[in-house]
């Protein structure tokens, strides 16, 4: 039997980044939230499909998912220096998702 602190990674770390990535999603604009909420959860990668949803064209969609994603990494990098504005947020990563005119 292997004792538990050979298993793998703290599952404990997974929870905190799901939280830090919850927390600094909140803080997102209803648009950001909207667009990256249709690339990450939904699984939509197409531009011109997150464009009809959205009634955008192709390039403005790509436009905002690159703004939105920008701004989510902004939030979780001030995780690892917090101001007193931004204090409970934790260091994670960002889904990665491509969006693609295709």
């Amino acid at each position: 039997m292997q004792r538990p602190d050979v298993l793998g990674p703290d599952l404990a770390d997974g929870v905190l980044a799901r939280q830090a990535v919850a927390a600094a999603f909140a803080l997102l604009s209803p648009a950001d939230q909207e667009v990256l909420r249709l690339v990450g959860s939904e699984g939509l990668t197409d531009a011109r499909a997150i464009g009809l949803v959205l009634g955008l064209r192709p390039g403005t969609v790509r436009a905002r998912v690159h703004r939105a994603r920008r701004r989510l990494r902004e939030l979780l990098a001030l995780a690892d220096d917090p101001p007193a504005d931004a204090a409970g947020l934790t260091s994670a990563s960002a889904s990665s998702h491509r969006v693609s005119e295709a």
